[in-house]
């Protein structure tokens, strides 16, 4: 990520970059539904998992003078399981599984054109 982010500001030394986070893909309580090999605790702890990375990802983009974006806040109630996801369950194919739906695709672009 820090080479990544460096050859960025190094070829675009005064772009305004938009990193953004990942929001939690799953309720807090870890209600499953549908298909789903995973459990309750699993899905709670790649929640966690989540947090940690956005804390990464955050550190590393403010230390290059990037705009973090957390999407968090926004895509609660959101979650798979939720009773307007914006994100993809486990779907076939299985690529599309645990990606924005078109809902959550609408708000990364609300996100980001707030953050410019």
């Amino acid at each position: 990520m820090e080479t990544t982010y460096k050859d960025i500001r190094g070829k675009a030394t005064t772009a305004q970059v938009i990193v953004l986070g990942y929001p939690k893909l799953f309720t807090k309580e870890g209600t499953t539904c549908n298909v789903n090999f995973l459990t309750s605790g699993n899905e709670k702890k790649i929640n966690e998992s989540a947090e940690k990375l956005d804390a990464v990802i955050k550190a590393r983009a403010e230390a290059m003078k990037f705009t973090f974006v957390n999407p968090t806040s926004a895509f609660e109630s959101h979650e798979v399981c939720s009773s307007s996801e914006w994100l993809n369950g486990q779907s076939l194919p299985l690529s599309e599984s645990y990606h924005p739906n078109g809902s959550g695709q609408a708000e990364f672009t609300s996100l980001v054109e707030a953050a410019l």
